[in-house]
């Protein structure tokens, strides 16, 4: 007697719990499509989408930071990732390198012990600066920069 009770919702429950899971759905498919496009997180398509690059098959160990999701005012994006040594060339045929000036000077300068420094035309910014290091005889770390004024 009255341990096991059933309640009925009411129609207006009902069309209030319905809302409420409707509103949670379309957040959680909304968070999920911000990773598939790439405009968070860490993936091989972010570093596409932020920098216009052509990524190698053997990149991985993806870290990108940045806030080139803004559509306006000046924002960067910067990606680092690993690659094989013998994927070099084709990576970096890509590239339109620009003559070397002041900034190409500035940015080589800031970092030690890397093997190749590039200033080139950007596809989708101002300009791309590109940084490669050796890790060890097989791969490399590649870093990324993407300026918008």
């Amino acid at each position: 007697f009255g341990l096991l009770t059933v309640r009925r919702l009411t129609p207006m429950k009902s069309k209030s719990t319905f809302k409420l899971i409707a509103v949670i759905l379309a957040a959680v498919c909304a968070i999920i499509l911000l990773f598939v496009f790439g405009y968070v997180g860490d993936s091989v398509t972010r570093v596409k989408r932020e920098h216009g690059v052509q990524i190698p098959p053997s990149a991985s160990h993806f870290v990108c930071r940045g806030d080139a999701w803004i559509p306006f005012l000046d924002r960067v994006a910067v990606s680092t990732f690993e690659m094989a040594r013998t994927d070099v060339g084709s990576f970096t045929n890509q590239f339109r390198v620009k003559t070397s000036d002041a900034l190409s000077a500035a940015f080589a300068s800031d970092d030690e012990g890397s093997f190749a420094t590039y200033y080139c035309d950007s596809p989708t910014g101002d300009f791309l600066f590109v940084r490669l290091w050796k890790i060890d005889d097989s791969r490399v770390r590649v870093r990324l920069y993407t300026d918008w004024n």
